[in-house]
């Protein structure tokens, strides 16, 4: 028996054999063929912009994307035209969005994210140093998933986008 023969017989224990599809044995189930695409879309990393305009914010947030699994950072933007030009083009999962920008600002960004028609908007982490309340409400209403101070949130930075990288794929 050639290898391949073996090894789809071994791989296929409910290969048609002349018997209804439907007809297995009490308890025993399909494949997973499902499960096998869950798997493989998994397997793809969670693809992040980051729009921010510090060089520095840059490079330490860069560096702990980079230490995280299946998370990738796919590119950067430092102002709300360059950030808004890279989410018509690019596809991502999740943008790490500054407010405060030296040209223009987070909120302009989320509101492009809003009038988004022909692409689901990627979930939105906003990193603020101006964490008060009514930026906090706009960024939520606006569809922000998340709102970090990054004075005091930097450390939550990793869990947050290891949970979007298990809720959002």
């Amino acid at each position: 028996m050639q290898r391949t023969e073996r090894m789809t017989q071994i791989a296929s224990p409910f290969a048609e054999t002349g018997a209804a599809a439907g007809s297995r044995p009490a308890g025993q189930h399909a494949p997973f063929v499902a499960r096998g695409r869950r798997e493989a879309r998994r397997q793809q990393p969670l693809r992040v912009l980051l729009v921010e305009d510090s060089p520095l914010l840059v490079q330490r947030i860069a560096e702990l994307v980079g230490d995280l699994p299946n998370i990738r950072l796919v590119g950067t933007a430092g102002s709300e035209a360059e950030a808004v030009g890279r989410l018509q083009g690019d596809d991502v999962d999740v943008v790490i969005l500054d407010l405060q920008l030296h040209t223009g600002s987070g909120f302009g960004v989320l509101r492009a994210l809003q009038g988004r028609q022909h692409r689901a908007a990627p979930a939105v982490v906003v990193f603020t140093n101006f964490a008060i309340g009514a930026y906090r409400d706009t960024a939520l209403s606006l569809g922000a998933r998340h709102f970090l101070d990054k004075s005091r949130d930097y450390a939550r930075l990793p869990a947050v986008l290891q949970e979007l990288s298990e809720s959002v794929q």
